[in-house]
């Protein structure tokens, strides 16, 4: 609703039930993605925290930040592919929550970039390369990993091409000297 220059209401023709869903729906979202990012930033500090990898440095490379990635690429492959793919109808709150929020805080490709921008630094390209290299071939990998183990969907198994186990139709009875010959 307007007031107009008289002090009269007037409508303004936007749908107020359809515009307030949108904005509920907007900030539902954004509550469960900023509760998610705190339970994942928590547990990304205790565990980097716990598992601290800096003392096994090859020219000052963080692994705590290589092993935390890997895990959030795969959680976060495992749960795409878990709500999008195998239960698609499950609530999307739960997707927003889990894998937008926690796991989108847990992993830390930032200090992924200002890592790299340090080895840069550094007089050694091939250095460079092959950090880059292990971090994205090692994410990519446990995320397609997360994606085939959360979609259940599994190689399916070799099909025997023995005449015995033939889907053609059985064949007809033959004499006891064909039989024992095979013919």
């Amino acid at each position: 609703m307007v007031l107009t220059v008289s002090g009269k209401q007037r409508t303004t023709g936007i749908n107020k039930a359809r515009h307030g869903a949108a904005e509920r729906h907007f900030l539902r979202e954004a509550v469960l993605v900023f509760l998610g990012g705190l339970a994942g930033a928590a547990l990304r500090v205790v565990l980097a925290n716990f598992l601290n990898f800096s003392d096994f440095g090859f020219y000052n490379w963080n692994w705590t930040y290589l092993f935390i990635n890997v895990i959030g690429s795969f959680a976060l492959g495992f749960l795409a592919a878990l709500f999008r793919v195998r239960f698609p109808s499950m609530r999307n709150r739960w997707y927003v929550f889990l894998a937008e929020g926690a796991v989108g805080s847990f992993t830390v490709f930032d200090l992924v970039f200002s890592q790299i921008s340090l080895i840069a630094l550094q007089p050694e390209v091939w250095i460079l390369i092959l950090y880059v290299g292990v971090n994205f071939a090692a994410c990519i990998g446990c995320s397609a990993l997360g994606v085939w183990w959360g979609s259940g969907k599994r190689p399916a198994k070799k099909q025997r091409k023995s005449p015995r186990h033939s889907p053609l139709p059985a064949r007809r009875k033959q004499g006891a000297a064909a039989a024992r010959h095979g013919y």
